[in-house]
């Protein structure tokens, strides 16, 4: 994305937003004007109550009394679907506003921040800032449910994928970013379905739990027939067929019925009503993404999942839909005390939910599968529109070799952005702060962003398919009795090991600098040649400038005839104007050859040099 498509994008917003936020104002001045029309409707259904009562033209009164209570209804009717336009309209510019502060790259801003899926023992999600405040998460994430979320997470903590399922993700993701309708739809209604993204999984799990002793015939039967028994008695008796009190009989029964049958039938209910609350609005996502005309092979296999058996998700939640609606009607006591057991309104609805479940008891699982992993796919489509990205060639051998590769978490306005190419590995050398440790998380971030079939932010990134291992933010701990050093040596460990199981990308900042140099350098050349050896690639930054003189002795046994680069040294600098120090973050052949501590020391006020 160049800087005019940015600005265009971001006006685009702007516009988009604006037309929602104006929209919605004018919804509220018509709220307003309705809330008002109520209170004067139940004034006047009041006014036609005493008018009836108390005058001499009681038909007057009856009528305004009635009026008033029709046009309320009405009213309350038309209240509710004012309300539903603007917390639609509400979330819609949400949508926009956060759209904006990524194109911004303002991601302190962002209210999700992954942290609940930050392990301190993952490879490398702590040390490449995947989670928390300010994260590669936050940059990602436009997601409005859980599902869409724990997916977009489980493929941001690096779960294994054939480049041929990344190609397929890769595919979709440019088909869902054509659709900004689509996604915007998406997103406004997974943001209806609660603030704090409700998880469904309970939901789920009872749904996939049958129930089947409430769909034996003798119940069914039973409940079904009862309704038709008690308003056959109350008609014959009205027609003086039968006496008319007949129908106390059959009520008096349904009563004991529902008492017999309560245990079974409450427990159905109640778990429907506890579970289903805030779901219902997933039959809306389950049918747009049913109805829309993809193009993607892989969003269209995802769709096809959720029709694969016979009613589509969207169908069957909406029937979900219906029979909760019914349950609803319990909430008033008169009805639950009288009319309801006389119906067994419970049993009906109770064999209802169970029909329900047992139709979709094998399907709802792949349902909330294919629902998160479309989110995810739209939150990348989202990425790729609003950044500065491409998508990475995807090769089944082990390399890593990029063009203007920059770190997507770093405003393009200050981003430098370099060329890299592993064969096998970099020695990266550098003053304090010239940006050895950034280059270190540009080529582990961007590895991630591949290996999960997103765009990447380079003009060019060619990369197997390496898993990602990492020993850059290094802690100790006080009440677990670890050292720094102790901790640096675990998380090394970690990635060697790592190494030994397939192919690895390997990122070591400042490597042992817990221990004497002498150690130091042994230490790190021997990591190093079992990395390589086990045909891992990576990069090392030291300030040890000793190191970088085993560079040569550090290429694989197998490429020392010099068929294949072995490891290179690389190298950042400062630049000096008098007491001004700056840093360009280029990257440049070779060992540096300057030093910047004691400059910094002394730009601190550290009593340093004073000697010299």
């Amino acid at each position: 994305m160049t800087e005019a498509e940015k600005t265009s994008l971001r006006e685009e917003y702007i516009r988009a937003k604006d037309e929602r936020q104006q929209a919605l104002s004018a919804l509220k001045v018509r709220d307003r004007a309705v809330s008002l029309a109520r209170v004067l409707c139940i004034a006047a259904a009041a006014i036609g109550l005493a008018v009836s009562v108390w005058s001499s033209a009681p038909a007057i009164g009856t009528a305004l009394t009635v009026g008033g209570i029709l046009l309320f209804i009405a009213l309350v009717v038309v209240h509710v679907r004012l309300d539903e336009k603007m917390h639609r309209l509400g979330a819609a510019v949400g949508y926009y506003e956060r759209g904006m502060l990524r194109i911004d790259g303002d991601l302190g801003k962002l209210p999700r921040t992954g942290e609940k899926y930050l392990s301190a023992k993952h490879p490398y999600a702590d040390d490449l800032d995947v989670f928390g405040p300010q994260s590669l998460f936050s940059l990602v994430d436009s997601t409005e449910t859980l599902f869409g979320e724990e997916t977009l997470a489980r493929w941001l903590n690096g779960e294994s994928h054939s480049n041929d399922v990344l190609r397929a993700r890769q595919e979709a993701i440019r088909d869902a970013a054509s659709r900004a309708r689509l996604r915007e739809e998406f997103a406004v209604t997974g943001a209806l379905i609660g603030e704090d993204k409700p998880d469904p999984r309970p939901f789920v799990a009872w749904v996939a739990k049958e129930e089947g002793a409430l769909l034996s015939p003798p119940f069914v039967l039973l409940a079904r027939a009862w309704p038709l028994v008690n308003i056959a008695a109350i008609a014959l008796g009205q027609m003086k067929l039968v006496p008319a009190w007949a129908w106390v009989a059959p009520v008096v029964l349904g009563v004991v019925v529902s008492r017999v049958v309560g245990v079974r039938t409450q427990t159905i209910v109640h778990a429907a009503s506890t579970k289903q609350s805030g779901l219902r609005r997933f039959a809306t996502l389950f049918s747009l993404l049913s109805q829309e005309k993809l193009e993607a092979a892989h969003l269209k296999k995802l769709q096809e999942e959720l029709s694969r058996t016979g009613a589509t998700a969207s169908v069957e939640m909406d029937r979900l839909g219906r029979i909760v609606g019914f349950l609803d009607a319990r909430e008033n006591e008169v009805f639950k005390a009288l009319i309801a057991p006389a119906l067994l309104w419970d049993l009906n609805c109770a064999i209802s939910l169970a029909a329900w479940k047992k139709r979709v008891s094998g399907q709802i699982v792949t349902w909330f599968r294919v629902l998160g992993e479309v989110e995810a796919l739209f939150s990348l489509a989202a990425f790729l529109r609003e950044q500065d990205v491409v998508f990475p060639e995807l090769s089944d051998e082990n390399v890593y070799t990029a063009e203007v590769l920059g770190h997507p978490l770093i405003p393009r306005a200050r981003r430098v952005p370099n060329d890299v190419s592993l064969a096998p590995a970099l020695v990266v050398t550098g003053s304090n702060m010239s940006g050895k440790s950034t280059l270190l998380r540009t080529l582990g971030v961007n590895a991630v962003l591949a290996r999960m079939g997103a765009p990447v932010c380079a003009k060019k990134l060619v990369i197997g398919p390496l898993q990602i291992a990492t020993s850059l933010r290094v802690r100790d701990s006080l009440g677990d009795g670890v050292s720094r050093f102790y901790a640096e040596l675990s998380k090394i460990k970690h990635v060697v090991l790592a190494s030994h199981k397939g192919p690895t990308l390997f990122l070591l900042d400042e490597v042992l600098a817990g221990t004497n140099a002498r150690e130091r350098i042994a230490g790190a050349k021997d990591i190093a040649r079992d990395l390589i050896d086990h045909g891992a690639i990576g990069a090392l930054s030291t300030h040890d400038v000793e190191l970088c003189k085993l560079a040569p002795d550090l290429a694989p046994e197998s490429e020392k005839s010099g068929t294949r680069a072995g490891v290179t040294n690389v190298h950042f600098e400062e630049q000096v104007n008098g007491e001004v120090m700056t840093f360009d973050y280029k990257l440049r052949p070779g060992v540096v050859t300057t030093s910047n501590a004691l400059r910094l020391m002394k730009a601190l006020g550290l009593p340093v040099g004073k000697n010299d």
